[in-house]
């Protein structure tokens, strides 16, 4: 009986892969000359990164996925807009986790009430190296819980594969924060 709790809270927790699709979707709503974002994020994920500059595109590519995980920026946009735009990603079901470039709300009860009504938000940091940084780290600590699953399984070259992926993003993370320390 214990082995098939194990795998019904694997099988139910496995929706937290990361690795399930590689989706990894940045909408670009602000001016690419303002950000470095989809630069950024291309070299830490290999390329394996969509760019959509359209709501739109975005939601028609979240209907054919699995599993996404998206990064926002919309760094010039008034919270208005935001909670618009917001409102129309979080009606659909493929959402993993949300990174977004943007100002959260200054009052303490209104930063509340936003984060509480977008539960898939992660972090949201008007400093793009902050935000990377956030999501480089969440995304290697997920590669190293499927990892244990995978281990708890029996599944010993899933479970590798999971936690030399953690360790390569860790390594890429730490190249990108070194490269941008000698930029200044």
């Amino acid at each position: 009986m214990l082995l098939e709790k194990d795998q019904l809270r694997f099988e139910s927790e496995s929706h937290l892969d990361p690795t399930k699709n590689d989706n990894l979707i940045l909408l670009q709503i602000s001016s690419p000359k303002e950000s470095q974002l989809s630069e950024s994020l291309h070299k830490l994920t290999g390329g394996r990164l969509s760019v959509l500059n359209e709501t739109s595109a975005l939601l028609t590519q979240l209907q054919q996925c699995q599993q996404s995980t998206i990064v926002i920026d919309m760094f010039n946009k008034s919270l208005e807009d935001q909670d618009k735009l917001l409102n129309e990603i979080f009606q659909q079901k493929h959402i993993h986790s949300v990174y977004i470039r943007g100002t959260p709300p200054e009052d303490d009860d209104a930063r509340q009430n936003f984060f509480s009504k977008y539960p898939f938000i992660r972090a949201m940091f008007e400093n793009e190296q902050s935000l990377i940084a956030q999501w480089a780290m969440d995304t290697a600590n997920e590669y190293k819980k499927i990892g244990d699953m995978y281990i708890r399984k029996g599944e010993k070259e899933k479970a590798q594969l999971r936690f030399s992926q953690g360790v390569a993003l860790y390594k890429s993370l730490s190249e990108f924060l070194n490269g941008k320390r000698h930029l200044k």
